[in-house]
């Protein structure tokens, strides 16, 4: 079954979704607010969000990107990102950039479609999180930027 895509209003971003990509609920009420997003739905349920921030006219950056975790590995994530390249490709921007861990699934994901390495924030999840982020029980400290070019 293949998700429809489309734009959503902030106010219908289902928290519990984010809080999978991003754990602190301070932060995503931050970014939120001046984003736009993209809602992955089967049937009537929103399985799937994707939240861009327009940096400027030719840049743009995922603050957030999630599936429920019932539904990894159905393309539903393939699906957000694609819809999202398309749409900013549509609207001139140049530029798409997403900050992530330096180790994980996400990595794999991110250099599928396309993006490359383009720096690195030491300490970032230290510095910005209260609570450590672990993933395959290890921490994450350091952010890479990776950026893709539309």
């Amino acid at each position: 079954m293949r998700p429809e895509i489309r734009p959503i209003d902030a106010g219908q971003v289902p928290k519990r979704l984010l809080l999978e990509a991003d754990p602190s609920i301070e932060r995503i009420r931050n970014y939120l607010g001046d984003s736009d997003c993209i809602g992955a739905f089967l049937d009537s349920d929103i399985v799937g969000a994707c939240v861009v921030c327009s940096e400027s006219d030719i840049a743009s950056e995922v603050m957030n990107i999630a599936v429920d975790p019932t539904k990894h590995g159905l393309g539903i994530g393939t699906a957000l990102m694609r819809y999202c390249i398309d749409d900013l490709t549509r609207r001139g921007c140049e530029r798409l950039k997403v900050g992530t861990g330096c180790f994980g699934d996400q990595l794999i994901f991110y250099h599928k479609l396309g993006f490359r390495a383009h720096s690195v924030i030491r300490d970032f999840f230290v510095d910005n999180y209260e609570v450590p982020v672990v993933e395959y029980g290890i921490r994450h400290r350091d952010m890479l930027c990776l950026e893709l070019t539309l």
